[in-house]
């Protein structure tokens, strides 16, 4: 899917090739998919003799602004929007194609094919030159994937079209209008989902996608796995840190993947395939070996030598109670057998608070004889390990109890609830 830089890379030749020229003539293919709240008729007739007064992006969106032949009663002004999905691409005659890794799509050459193959508009401008040479006259807009979308918008100015769709409710743009490290910190902290999942919600980054968060996510060495709650104000920092390198490098060289930097992950993240079919297995420029791994339904690519998953409190606790040599594990036996609580040596509560602080003592097993809380809070603590160890745990207080207060136990009749006539 285009990308941040790549849509930026496709806006800079819109721009520099429609600002200010007329559209003399449009085409556009019935496609209720691609044209989402207007038809292609209506596409064509609102746009014909329009003129571009300016082109602009935001997140994962084109938008120009057209000067219709005669303006509203209203004053409103008309906005095309632009958006390229998974496989769209906005292709203009003579100017060289605006390529980006498409996987298996092919085009044929403007000189044998033209309009290209899975276009859904082609439009022609009016004829101009600028120092004498003659610029690109035709453009269109090519989806074989039809997962792009058109839309046609109307707004008092530029500044209302944040207030409806498709533009109400997207984050920031990393390139546009990035928040400084405190605004971007609080913003992230407590989002519970995995951190490459936030970073892909376009809801809190407007443009970033898939290979940009892998990208991220490995410069600031963080795992995609990982949860903003459980990392630390340093990581999460980095991460800023990375998403403005990695959006202020890509379209420092137009969106040319070719130019990024040789230490990138890029440049090896596309080859899972060759990992399955090679011994050798897929390194970073670091030497280290890549992993695939799937983070919120997507393909990620991480490098485990410096991006290790930050467990979640529940596991950085379990792993704790792993580590400590002197604390065995209940054995349930086997089927038919019953389970029993064996010698082991035991723990400290303050023991087991120096390994994880996280851990709670566990509560005492209620009961109305003093004597009985007395002898628990006496004895070592040993942490709770199963389900079968706490009701173990429970039926030997139980029975502690039953020693302790025979009268009621021989009576039957719970404390506090026996009648007045026993």
């Amino acid at each position: 899917m285009p990308e941040l830089p790549e849509v930026e890379r496709q806006l800079r030749k819109l721009d520099r090739v429609a600002t200010g020229r007329t559209i003399a003539s449009i085409d556009a293919q019935h496609d209720p998919i691609v044209f989402a709240n207007t038809t292609a008729a209506e596409f064509t007739t609102a746009l014909t003799h329009c003129t571009f007064v300016a082109c602009h992006r935001y997140g994962k969106w084109m938008y120009c602004e057209m000067r219709e032949p005669e303006a509203r009663p209203d004053g409103s002004l008309l906005f095309v929007f632009i958006h390229l999905g998974m496989t769209g691409s906005l292709r203009i005659k003579g100017l060289g194609n605006t390529e980006y890794r498409t996987g298996k799509i092919a085009y044929a050459d403007e000189a044998e094919e033209w309009p290209p193959r899975y276009w859904r508009f082609h439009l022609r401008l009016t004829e101009t030159t600028v120092r004498d040479a003659a610029l690109p006259s035709e453009m269109a807009l090519s989806d074989p994937r039809r997962l792009g979308k058109v839309m046609l918008v109307r707004a008092a100015d530029r500044d209302a079209l944040f207030s409806v769709s498709p533009l109400m409710g997207l984050g920031f743009d990393p390139l546009l209008a990035m928040p400084n490290a405190d605004e971007y910190v609080s913003a992230i902290r407590f989002r519970a989902a995995a951190i490459k999942s936030v970073l892909l919600d376009q809801s809190f980054a407007a443009g970033v996608g898939n290979w940009m968060a892998d990208e991220i996510l490995y410069q600031a060495r963080v795992h995609p796995q990982s949860r903003p709650t459980d990392l630390s104000t340093r990581d999460l920092v980095a991460t800023h840190t990375a998403l403005a390198t990695v959006v202020t490098d890509a379209c420092g060289v137009d969106g040319d993947s070719d130019a990024y930097p040789a230490d990138w992950l890029f440049h090896v993240r596309w080859d899972k395939r060759r990992q399955r079919s090679a011994d050798a297995p897929v390194t970073c420029a670091l030497g280290h070996p890549v992993e695939f791994v799937t983070v919120g339904g997507r393909t990620s690519a991480v490098v485990p030598a410096v991006q290790s998953v930050v467990l979640d409190r529940k596991a950085r606790r379990s792993a704790a109670e792993e580590d400590r040599s002197d604390i065995s594990v209940v054995d349930d036996g086997q089927p038919g057998d019953d389970p029993t609580i064996t010698d082991r040596a035991t723990v400290s509560a303050v023991d087991l608070m120096a390994v994880d602080p996280m851990y709670t003592t566990p509560t005492a097993v209620e009961s109305d004889s003093e004597n009985a809380v007395d002898q628990q809070q006496q004895e070592p603590v040993t942490p709770r390990r199963s389900s079968a160890r706490v009701s173990l745990k429970r039926a030997a207080a139980a029975t502690t109890v039953a020693t302790e207060s025979p009268r009621l136990v021989d009576e039957g009749v719970p404390p506090r609830k026996r009648s007045r006539h026993s």
